[in-house]
């Protein structure tokens, strides 16, 4: 009997020392699980702010070449304002000798 209570004096001491090293393995397991996540959320972060930099940089640039669309359209439409202010001065200059001729030919009789 001696010997059954020793083998099972082992096996209890086995079962011990196998209970041991698992929740020893369970404690590292969840150090690894926590170090894992702050990582994880570090880097969540860092990306999450290169991201958004690269948005606002890239809403920055499209903003300035909306700008200079704007005012190359600003610009052409001044041209094209001037233009036409041009051919309605040159008209009515024109539209202006017609009628003083027309009123001195009316006048001298002629018309």
């Amino acid at each position: 009997m001696s010997l059954l209570l020793k083998i099972f004096k082992e096996i209890k001491e086995a079962n011990l020392e196998t209970k041991k090293i698992f929740e020893e393995a369970r404690i590292q397991a969840e150090k690894i699980n926590r170090e894992a996540h702050q990582k994880a959320s570090v880097t969540y972060e860092t990306s999450y702010k290169k991201i958004l930099k690269k948005a606002e940089q890239e809403t920055i640039e499209l903003k300035r070449k909306k700008e200079k669309n704007i005012e190359k359209e600003l610009e052409k439409t001044k041209v094209e304002s001037e233009k036409k202010a041009k051919e309605v001065e040159v008209n009515s200059k024109r539209n202006f000798e017609k009628a003083v001729n027309y009123v001195f030919l009316t006048i001298i009789g002629e018309a």
